[in-house]
């Protein structure tokens, strides 16, 4: 199953009466909660993984960081700027 399809069948379990619309549909048995619990465990456990691994990848590189920081400051400086500016002239206007 892709990580999709375990969200989808974690999302019918969580809605009684949507069992048809799970894709672990053809195991038609109290197993399928089961099996995804298991696969569930295995998505959050890969996840994990991989933050942690994109966490020591940025922190462990300054290059990196200083260009991933580079963006987001600029994105805040333009969403806390921007509003003031247009304030601004509609005052002057």
């Amino acid at each position: 199953m892709t990580d999709e399809d375990i969200i989808k069948a974690l999302e019918c379990c969580s809605d009684i009466g949507r069992c048809c619309e799970c894709p672990m549909w053809e195991m038609l048995s109290a197993n399928c909660i089961v099996e995804l619990n298991r696969l569930a465990l295995g998505l959050i456990k890969r996840q994990q993984a991989e933050l942690g691994s994109c966490h020591e990848n940025i922190y462990d590189n300054p290059e990196l960081l200083e260009t991933a920081a580079k963006p987001a400051a600029k994105n805040i400086a333009q969403s806390t700027l921007a509003p003031a500016t247009e304030n601004f002239e509609l005052m002057e206007g």
